[in-house]
């Protein structure tokens, strides 16, 4: 209630009668008026109105950044699980998803794991500023689990020397990771009974993966591919392949003019410590002096052309690449006989990391 002023006023009249003054007092009172209350009731009605209709809008407000702070929080992850891939593994793969006690079912990593590849992962999150709180969970009281699907095997067919070459076989993987509102413990959906993962959303595979998105309510997919990664290794095997021709033609030359006009020689080196010479060309991929796994340590060809083994020897994942000196696809020409071919040769599927099969449905060659 306002405050009330009491005011009293004193009059004084002559007494009737018997003389005197008779004193009589006044009280006035000062407050709201009912119109005053009546408006003040209006105004407060108004902004009760107002008030309800903003509420769901902050509500709403809230959500969406809370949808764009998870979603930022799993592009950090991704990158982090990109650079991983490149750094730390041999075949370029991404990491697995990680399903442990505690809830933890699918998760982007363990954060809990000591080993080196776990730890240079939570590494790589760090450096992209991703809290260890909040890698496999929104990090609220109920910890809303967040997810991390792989789908491995895909492949994609591409030149050796992207616009031009024999095909080479690339061998990628397509991740996703996204926040589900199921809390770590206590949630009828971590694991969704018909998905064997948390949250709502469906199980990624190769035919949905260019239709995939999540389902209400988890939010914020990220996708994690290492496919730039793949058609990266490629163009540095081709670049390698191509040095090693260039240097094997530039020894045989400067060899070749060094000589006399009459010397037939087949100038291509060998290797110091073995030979593979006199092989059938028929059942050896067309040559009869080879292959020699240049990246070996009893195979000094490299070293003959100035080019380091340890970066030449092999493709970026590891597979052998392999060099005959004396290529003959024909069998026609015998022996170092002329003219002389040379060929350097890898597995198809690159990036498997294998060494060639000597079939030619299997591998790949380049001539000169």
């Amino acid at each position: 209630m306002p405050a009330q002023i009491a005011l009293v006023f004193f009059t004084v009249y002559p007494k009737a009668k018997h003389g005197g003054f008779l004193l009589m007092v006044r009280n006035r009172q000062s407050g709201f008026t009912i119109i005053e209350l009546l408006i003040s009731v209006i105004i407060i009605g108004i902004l009760a109105s107002v008030m309800a209709a903003l509420f769901p809008m902050l509500g709403a407000l809230s959500q969406m950044e809370y949808q764009t702070r998870q979603k930022s929080i799993n592009a950090s992850i991704a990158t982090a699980m990109e650079t991983w891939a490149a750094t730390q593994s041999p075949l370029g793969q991404l990491p697995a998803p990680y399903s442990g006690s505690g809830g933890v079912i699918s998760a982007p990593v363990n954060v809990a794991s000591t080993t080196s590849a776990d730890l240079s992962l939570l590494d790589n999150m760090r450096r992209n500023r991703v809290d260890p709180a909040v890698m496999d969970n929104d990090g609220s009281p109920g910890e809303n689990v967040r997810v991390y699907q792989r789908l491995t095997g895909l492949t994609e067919t591409s030149p050796l020397f992207r616009s031009t070459g024999p095909a080479a076989t690339l061998t990628y993987q397509l991740g996703v990771i996204y926040m589900t509102s199921c809390t770590r413990s206590g949630s009828t959906c971590n694991p969704n009974p018909s998905l064997s993962i948390p949250g709502a959303s469906p199980v990624l595979t190769a035919a949905n993966r260019g239709t995939w998105t999540t389902t209400d309510p988890d939010t914020g997919a990220i996708f994690v591919s290492t496919l730039s990664l793949q058609r990266n290794r490629l163009d540095i095997t081709a670049e390698r392949m191509r040095r090693i021709q260039s240097e094997l033609l530039r020894y045989f030359n400067l060899m070749r003019l060094s000589a006399s006009p009459a010397d037939h020689t087949n100038f291509y080196p060998g290797a110091s410590a073995i030979t593979l010479a006199g092989a059938n060309p028929a059942s050896n991929m067309g040559c009869r002096d080879g292959w020699y796994n240049l990246g070996a340590a009893n195979v000094d060809v490299l070293t003959k052309i100035a080019l380091p083994q340890a970066e030449y020897g092999t493709t970026p994942w590891g597979g052998a690449i392999q060099y005959c000196r004396d290529y003959d696809p024909l069998g026609t020409n015998g022996p170092n006989a002329e003219p002389h071919y040379g060929a350097i040769r890898i597995n198809k599927s690159v990036s498997a990391g294998s060494a060639p099969t000597g079939s030619a449905a299997n591998d790949i060659w380049i001539t000169f």
